[in-house]
C-alpha cells in the first residue's frame, strides 16, 4: 500500500509488477509496458522506495519473475480484494476513523485508487509539476490532474508532507504486530 501512495501507479499496474520485469532495482526504475492506457511510461523510484523494495525482495528471496508484492500467504495479491485488504489492514493498525470504512451520502468506503489520488494531491501540494505526475500515473490531461489541485491546496494550509521513510533502525511494535526495519 505504502508503494501505491509514494509511487502513484494503480493497483491493477502494481499487481502484476515481477521482481527484475518492470521493476529494475540495480537502476532503481519503474517501466510499464502494459496499462489500462496502452502508454508505456517509466521513471525513477523514490530513493525510499528504492531501499525498501530491496529489502523486501532479499528478506523473501524472491527470484526474477517472481511477483513482486505478494499477499501473507504467499500469492500474488488478487485486485478485486486489495481495497478490503487495504481496509482490514487500516483496522489492525488502530486506523478505524468512519469515511474510511463506511460508505457516506456523498462518499464512497476508501479503495486502493484512494492511494493514488493521496499521491496526486501530496505531489501537487509539494510542488511537483504536472509533467511529472503525469510520468508516473499516466494522466493524459491538465483537466485530469486538475481535478486534484482543491485537495492539494488544503494539503498545503494543513501542511501535509510527503509521505517519507522510516528512520529507525532494529525491531519495532506496531499494534501487536512484529516489523523489522532494515
Amino acid at each position: 500500500m505504502g508503494f501505491l501512495t509514494r509511487e502513484g501507479l494503480r493497483s491493477g499496474e502494481a499487481v502484476t509488477l515481477r521482481v527484475g520485469v518492470g521493476v529494475g532495482l540495480e537502476r532503481g526504475a519503474v517501466s510499464l509496458d502494459k496499462n489500462r492506457t496502452n502508454d508505456p511510461r517509466s521513471w525513477a523510484l523514490e530513493q525510499g522506495v528504492l531501499r525498501a523494495l530491496k529489502t523486501y525482495v532479499r528478506l523473501r528471496d524472491a527470484q526474477v519473475g517472481a511477483p513482486l508484492f505478494i499477499d501473507r500467504d504467499g500469492a500474488p495479491f488478487d485486485n478485486r480484494k486489495l481495497a478490503q485488504v487495504l481496509r482490514a489492514d487500516l483496522e489492525t493498525a488502530g486506523i478505524t476513523r468512519r469515511e474510511l470504512h463506511e460508505k457516506g451520502e456523498n462518499t464512497a468506503k476508501l479503495l486502493t485508487h484512494g492511494l493514488r489520488g493521496t499521491f496526486v494531491t501530496l505531489s501537487l501540494a509539494n510542488g511537483k509539476t504536472e509533467t511529472w505526475l503525469a510520468d508516473r500515473t499516466g494522466h493524459r490531461s491538465s483537466t485530469m490532474i486538475n481535478g486534484y489541485r482543491r485537495q492539494a491546496r488544503s494539503a498545503t494550509e494543513l501542511g501535509l508532507g510527503l509521505p517519507r521513510p522510516r528512520r529507525s533502525g532494529g525491531t519495532g511494535r506496531r499494534g501487536g504486530l512484529k516489523i523489522r526495519f532494515p
